[in-house]
């Protein structure tokens, strides 16, 4: 019936489906409620039901759906052809933070099955996640420019510092902008502050010249 599902009202859909998400991300699959989501989506139980045959059916209709989602919302937004790493895993980076910012149910879900619920998807399932995390990560250092780093630290141990403290403190502002108000988050602010963040690591690791400027090409 999920095929009937994308013909319901879009609105109607998004209340659904953003109810349901935060009700998996918030209880985890065991103890989330179906009661609860009809409740919080403004419909009633029968209608879920006539979508979605079982609790399950609905959890792995979210994965699927979020998943293509990201790819056409998100992915396509990265400039993975920037040969700098640090304006190419910074670029990936803003994406995510917007992404948690703008969609932070399906964020959250998404997290939640990656870290906890692996084991209720399908085969199919579980390898278009490792698929997708393969074409993430292939993508980010694929074609890197290491002549813009210095030449006294070995590239890979640069691309390592580089990644670790990024993801790292990307995850940090994540957990902070989910503190707020979803509408009165001032991104430029996270944005200016992990800017400021991305200069040091320039300054550490690139050439003298590419920290000048040349950081966008060969140096």
């Amino acid at each position: 019936m999920t095929g009937a599902f994308s013909r319901l009202d879009p609105a109607k859909q998004k209340r659904i489906l953003d109810a349901a998400m935060a009700e998996f991300a918030r209880y985890g699959y065991e103890q989330a409620s179906t009661n609860r989501i009809v409740q919080a989506a403004g419909i009633g139980k029968g209608m879920l039901f006539h979508y979605f045959k079982s609790k399950l059916d609905l959890f792995r209709y979210l994965v699927d759906y979020s998943l293509r989602y990201v790819r056409e919302r998100y992915m396509v937004q990265v400039d993975w052809r920037e040969p700098d790493f640090i304006k190419r895993l910074s670029g990936a980076a803003r994406i995510k933070m917007e992404a948690a910012v703008h969609d932070p149910h399906m964020f959250n879900f998404l997290s939640l099955v990656y870290l906890n619920e692996m084991n209720r998807l399908t085969p199919g399932q579980r390898k278009a996640i490792e698929a997708f995390q393969a074409d993430v990560w292939g993508a980010i250092y694929e074609n890197i420019d290491t002549s813009l780093f210095r030449p006294d630290v070995p590239p890979g141990q640069v691309i390592n510092v580089l990644r670790w403290t990024i993801t790292g403190y990307q995850q940090e502002l994540i957990a902070r902008l989910q503190q707020e108000d979803v509408g009165s988050v001032d991104l430029k602010a996270y944005f200016d502050e992990y800017y400021e963040l991305l200069a040091v690591l320039r300054r550490i690791f690139y050439k003298e010249e590419a920290d000048s400027g040349g950081s966008s090409g060969n140096s």
